[in-house]
């Protein structure tokens, strides 16, 4: 079986909090108090009756109570007044290697003491006064997708024992430092007779060398926060069949459940956005712009396009706007969306969006790709659809012509053409294909594929070809032609023991 190429991207699984300020509130030393809860002591002191009745002998009362762990907040302000605290717990968000990053450097500039476990590069590292105090490898973490995944998010150190005692696998842990529940930072774990663990074992805590956990357990105290990232791709493998020959500049083929490039070449090489640049449009407008506001076109909105719709004086809802951008690369109704929004704010937003998501080789200057100095690689584009398909997913909708089912008002188009569909290619799910006014020959695509027996949303990303259409379709197939049951059939009993592509044990 092929073990694609990994790839990573920054990407939030939930609300797109990537490109969002974040400001540290600060650490509140208010602990829980030592008293049980209320709703226990009713029970408490009946057991204490019962004994007492019994003729036992009281001799204490232990109630087992929590450590005290001081909490520590983040405020993520969107902007506009509206805020969103972040508490100890695990946050999806924290997939996002850029709001990973932001939280990091507000944690430094505040000068406090954190453990950082980022499981993309396997490294466990501990700051104080905003400095890398100690730093070494994570030998291993719980496996991507089993129920021992271990967690991204922002967590705390909850006790700490020399070598505690897990039921759920019956080993020692050496030098634990727990941080989530059943989660721990420790060392090689060994059974009650002495014998290590194998190195396949892992229940899904961050293992480090025993003399590495050693050495953090004795600079961490109960307390300390634990930042834990990991992209939300995972790393597989190398090696696989060899890549088409395409006649294009640059291209992906990517799984996007699993997180695979299952071929590419040239993804980090420079080229023309072209058409695909209605996509960073129609996700900026989706974030700033009022979809229920009546625009009024004027004549600075009307520009030389593929179809042209819009005349001066008429109205719309800014909703309608998306249905000509992304069905037919409309020029004009790129104008109209940064009309209302601004154009110097458009362009300050597009870049912070492209920034925040990781695309840090795009540049934006015209909203629909005209622009020469409108620059992407294969591997950006990458990052924006994975973005789009988790997080964005209305846009793709409009991009394949689903009927709308919003509350919007939406203009009655005549004849709305979609030049993104092909007809010869199946489960089509969304994407922008260039129009017959771009030259660059782009496309950005997803259509749902069979690999290995199960559905998966397979992306195609082609820059500058001869004839991008065909393109696609040349990829397709070698999609079907190596990644379908058939094909893993074929391989080594070895080879098949993997359960679907890219399949790698993290344990």
């Amino acid at each position: 079986m092929y073990a694609p190429t990994p790839i990573q991207t920054g990407m939030s699984a939930r609300r797109d909090t990537s490109d969002a300020p974040v400001r540290v509130t600060g650490l509140s030393q208010t602990a829980p108090t030592a008293e049980p809860s209320r709703s226990v002591l009713p029970w408490i002191l009946a057991g204490m009756l019962l004994l007492l009745a019994s003729g036992m002998t009281v001799f204490a009362l232990v109630v087992h109570q929590e450590p005290v762990v001081p909490l520590l907040a983040l405020t993520v302000d969107y902007g506009e007044g509206e805020t969103e605290v972040l508490t100890y717990g695990a946050h999806a968000v924290f997939e996002s290697k850029a709001f990973f990053e932001q939280v990091r450097a507000a944690l430094m500039q505040e000068e406090t003491t954190f453990i950082e476990a980022d499981l993309s590069e396997m490294r466990v590292r501990l700051y104080e006064q905003d400095r890398v105090m100690f730093e070494a490898p994570i030998l291993s973490k719980g496996r991507k997708g089993s129920w021992w995944e271990t967690p991204a998010g922002l967590y705390a150190v909850q006790f700490k024992n020399e070598n505690h005692f897990s039921s759920f696998g019956n080993v020692y842990q050496p030098w634990s430092m727990a941080f989530q529940g059943n989660f721990f930072i420790h060392g090689w774990p060994h059974y009650v007779d002495g014998t290590p663990v194998p190195e396949g074992y892992s229940g899904g805590c961050i293992r480090l060398a025993d003399e590495d956990a050693e050495a953090l357990f004795a600079q961490v105290a109960v307390g300390t926060p634990v930042l834990v990232y990991e992209s939300a791709y995972r790393v597989a493998g190398n090696g696989g069949p060899p890549p088409p020959v395409l006649d294009a500049e640059a291209y992906v083929v990517a799984d996007l459940a699993t997180g695979l490039i299952l071929a590419h070449t040239e993804r980090d090489a420079i080229k023309p956005m072209g058409s695909l640049a209605t996509l960073m449009t129609a996700l900026v407008a989706a974030d700033f712009v009022n979809f229920d506001r009546t625009i009024t076109v004027t004549p600075a909105m009307l520009a030389s396009t593929t179809v042209p719709r819009l005349y001066e004086g008429q109205q719309l809802s800014a909703y309608s706007l998306l249905f000509p951008l992304l069905r037919e690369g409309s020029a004009e109704a790129a104008q109209a969306l940064v009309h209302v929004i601004g154009r110097q704010r458009f362009g300050t937003l597009v870049s912070n969006k492209a920034n925040a998501l990781g695309m840090p080789h795009t540049v934006l200057k015209d909203p629909v790709g005209a622009d020469a100095e409108t620059i992407t690689t294969a591997g950006d584009m990458l990052t924006l659809a994975a973005h789009l398909h988790q997080n964005r997913s209305a846009v793709l909708h409009v991009t394949r012509g689903d009927p709308d089912m919003t509350a919007y008002s939406i203009y009655p188009f005549d004849e709305l053409h979609n030049f993104n569909i092909d007809e010869n290619l199946p489960s089509f799910v969304g994407g922008v294909v260039s129009t017959s006014t771009d030259p660059h020959g782009n496309v950005l695509v997803i259509y749902h594929m069979e690999i290995y027996g199960e559905i998966h949303p397979i992306l195609f990303v082609v820059l500058g070809a001869e004839d991008a259409v065909d393109a696609v379709r040349t990829l397709h197939a070698y999609v079907r032609r190596y990644y379908s049951i058939e094909s893993r059939d074929a391989e080594s009993p070895q080879a098949q023991s993997s359960e679907r592509v890219g399949y790698v044990d993290e344990e």
